[in-house]
């Protein structure tokens, strides 16, 4: 008998989309508010760290920077951090970096969902028979008893 399991990284997108929103802040100057989907700091700053940005843990934020912006990721009362956007870079290609951002951040999830998952069914007995990766980045796994 065997078990089939399918990681799906659109899936991840989809239950956790919030949506970009721009909202003005007041300060600092010169600043924008970006909301993001993305809910776990550990993942965030290895995502951020794959796209080729340092990340800084200020508090229980993350601070990083791309090309001449500095970003604060900050939490909210939701669980997601909200982007905030501080120098010179426009609505667009701010956006543009949170997809890149958010894709990447599917992909550390998958990564660690996958890797919990394969420990957890090998300390319960199951043996991994099968990892396929679909033309969609999803994962097919098959277990054996």
């Amino acid at each position: 008998m065997s078990i089939e399991l399918a990681l799906i990284p659109i899936a991840i997108a989809i239950a956790g989309a919030v949506g970009n929103r721009k909202r003005v802040v007041q300060d600092p100057p010169n600043a924008f508010r970006m909301e993001t989907r993305i809910k776990d700091a550990r993942l965030l700053s290895r995502a951020l760290e794959t796209l080729g940005c340092q990340s800084v843990v200020l508090g229980e934020g993350i601070g990083s920077s791309y090309h001449q912006t500095q970003i604060v990721f900050e939490p909210t009362q939701s669980g997601a951090f909200d982007a905030i956007f501080i120098g010179d870079i426009g609505a667009e290609h701010a956006h543009a970096f949170l997809s890149d951002l958010h894709d990447e951040y599917a992909r550390q999830v998958q990564e660690y969902v996958y890797t919990n998952l394969v420990t957890r069914a090998r300390e319960r007995g199951l043996v991994l028979e099968n990892a396929e990766v679909q033309q969609d980045n999803s994962i097919v796994l098959t277990f054996s008893l």
